[in-house]
């Protein structure tokens, strides 16, 4: 009687984590709201420490995130604790103590197993869907009427044109590919040139699993802009023909 109390237990509790895992993914996937999620549930007790490593797994630059933290640390949201460390206030950290979907009649041992299944998830990666796991995926969109702004604003860098690529956009100068915008940002791929004309651009990758490109925020410097993108294109190889379909 007992081993069937404790395994309808573990069912339900399990069946809560999984509304949880189904809500997140659900919710709004802006950037800040990521952050939040990020925090509360891949965070231990919503601790987020190196700003470089959660930059990384959001799919941003580091100077977004710290934008981010400074605001919500302005609304009281988080709390500054050190160097590039940042925790939630109390009432905001994830886990059934701070829900108010906890059942008022969870006892210990119920929520011992929803720590245990909760870990579980986050060990596994079922939350990672909520942070995003590759281009377009789970991530906002970017907006055609921004990628058609950025190539208005090279018009003086040559012939640009754009292919949508699952949701984002891959950017096209006379043929060659150059940049991707994810988002609604310009990310530029990497060139000795581009480091010799800004070395301290900013470099973050456009989605996770991606080796870093150049986020490029100066797109009202016409003529930065177009100087970059000529600069970046003329180390870049040409596309290889493709073969004639037999």
């Amino acid at each position: 009687m007992k081993n069937c109390q404790f395994w309808q237990m573990v069912c339900e509790s399990l069946a809560r984590k999984m509304e949880s895992i189904t809500a997140i993914d659900a919710a709004p996937v802006g950037l800040k709201q990521r952050v939040l999620t990020y925090m509360q549930y891949k965070c231990s007790k919503g601790e987020l420490k190196g700003i470089q490593q959660a930059a990384f797994h959001l799919n941003c630059s580091t100077r977004q995130l710290q934008r981010i933290l400074n605001q919500y640390e302005a609304a009281g949201i988080v709390i500054k604790t050190g160097k590039g460390t940042y925790k939630l206030r109390k009432g905001v950290q994830a886990g059934w103590q701070n829900r108010e979907t906890k059942p008022n009649n969870m006892n210990s041992g119920e929520e011992e197993i929803s720590a245990s299944l909760e870990l579980l998830c986050v060990k596994k990666g079922y939350w990672q869907g909520a942070c995003g796991t590759g281009i377009g995926e789970n991530n906002m969109a970017s907006k055609v009427e921004f990628v058609k702004y950025v190539a208005d604003q090279l018009s003086e860098a040559g012939t640009v044109t754009y292919r949508k690529m699952f949701g984002e956009y891959g950017m096209y100068l006379d043929g060659k590919i150059f940049a991707l915008i994810c988002n609604d940002q310009l990310y530029i791929k990497t060139t000795e040139a581009g480091k010799r004309l800004m070395p301290e651009l900013e470099m973050a990758p456009p989605y996770q699993g991606a080796k870093n490109y150049f986020l490029f925020e100066e797109i009202d410097n016409i003529k930065l802009l177009n100087e970059f993108v000529r600069a970046t294109w003329e180390e870049l190889p040409m596309p290889k023909p493709k073969k004639p379909f037999n």
